[in-house]
């Protein structure tokens, strides 16, 4: 059992999203561990918390009451609420003690924060173990992932130790499927940490590393890794196959694609990484291995307040006339420029002038 599947908190809305993400578990062969993000949003409800803690306990605990509700609604559409309500508990009466303390110092440490944020994923993953084990009858584990995810001491960008991680994870079961949670770990000495925003994909990829996983499959909304984001432009292309050090690029440019330490493990051990679509789950995805895309790999836009940072992603554009030709009309906006990247500073008035430009070079590069 070698394989790793990631599901992110945009799959995660509602009880609908859940039961389809149980059905693609259910009908996978040769699954070991399934890490979840928290649900939709609730990074930032919990960040909204911790934040009204500072000011006033009786907000907190009204927005702890309405976070609480949220999770007890999906599982009671799921008909597991009965099989949650402890687990529920218990994480209620942490985040009350965890607002306290905040209110007590009147400010949001580090490391209270991240206790706090843990809560997010931990109530997913009770909903998804819950509804597969008691409502499906499909043989999984629940696994808090602190109990194998050992991490130094900085909170909210913690470093994974991995050779702790790997020899925690031979006390487990290797015929057993786990359902863990993504995005937080734990120290030596006990205390929770995170490791920084977006992180399930990173735990997803340390899980894949220790237990030398033939694949790791992150699960989107959207069925692969596109050229550039469909809401900046119509016509994205997907993205077959790209190296790790492509996708890194990616994410370094400022694409939403995947957490930017992903790579890193899995490159290590030539770990290939699939990103698939819950909603065509039987249709391939983007494949990141060794193997590269070797053309440009797509744009992508980075909003600033009174301005945008327009970026052409890709091998060798220092080669690519068309490229050349465009910082040449561009030079007075060109902001960064390398081998792999080329970005052009540019306000609203010119925007989509050059987003035209830029998405003809892509495409040709696409059609070529």
């Amino acid at each position: 059992m070698s394989l790793v599947y990631k599901f992110g908190g945009s799959t995660i809305r509602s009880a609908s999203a859940l039961r389809m993400i149980a059905d693609i578990i259910v009908n996978s062969l040769d699954l070991r561990f399934v890490v979840v993000s928290a649900t939709y949003n609730s990074t930032n409800e919990l960040e909204e918390i911790a934040n009204a803690a500072t000011k006033s306990t009786c907000h907190s605990k009204d927005l702890i009451a309405s976070f609480l509700f949220k999770h007890e609604s999906l599982a009671r559409e799921l008909e597991v609420l009965n099989f949650c309500q402890a687990s529920f508990e218990q994480f209620k009466l942490e985040a009350i003690n965890y607002c306290d303390q905040i209110h007590e110092s009147l400010e949001v440490s580090s490391e209270l924060m991240d206790a706090l944020y843990s809560l997010g994923e931990r109530f997913s993953s009770v909903i998804l173990y819950s509804f597969l084990k008691e409502k499906l009858h499909h043989e999984v584990e629940h696994l808090d992932a602190r109990n194998v995810i050992t991490t130094n001491t900085r909170f909210r960008d913690a470093t994974p130790l991995f050779g702790i991680i790997e020899r925690n994870l031979t006390n487990l079961d290797k015929t057993k499927v786990y359902i863990t949670q993504g995005f937080i770990g734990k120290t030596i000495d006990g205390r929770t940490t995170t490791l920084g925003r977006e992180g399930s994909d990173y735990t997803a990829s340390i899980l894949a590393w220790a237990i030398k996983a033939t694949r790791l499959i992150i699960w989107k909304d959207v069925g692969g890794i596109l050229s550039w984001d469909p809401k900046i432009h119509d016509g994205a292309y997907k993205l077959s196959e790209i190296s790790y050090d492509e996708a890194t690029l990616l994410t370094e440019a400022g694409a939403k694609v995947l957490f930017h330490r992903t790579m890193n493990p899995l490159k290590e051990r030539s770990i290939p990484l699939e990103v698939k679509g819950v909603y065509a789950p039987t249709e391939h995805g983007s494949v990141i291995s060794n193997k590269p895309h070797g053309k440009i790999l797509g744009l992508v836009e980075t909003k600033k307040q009174d301005y945008s940072l327009l970026s052409i992603c890709g091998n060798k554009l220092i080669s690519n006339a068309s490229i050349n030709q465009l910082i040449e009309t561009e030079i007075n906006n060109l902001h960064e420029y390398n081998d792999n990247l080329a970005t052009f500073k540019i306000n609203s008035q010119r925007r989509d002038s050059l987003l035209e430009k830029i998405v003809q070079i892509v495409t040709h590069s696409f059609d070529s």
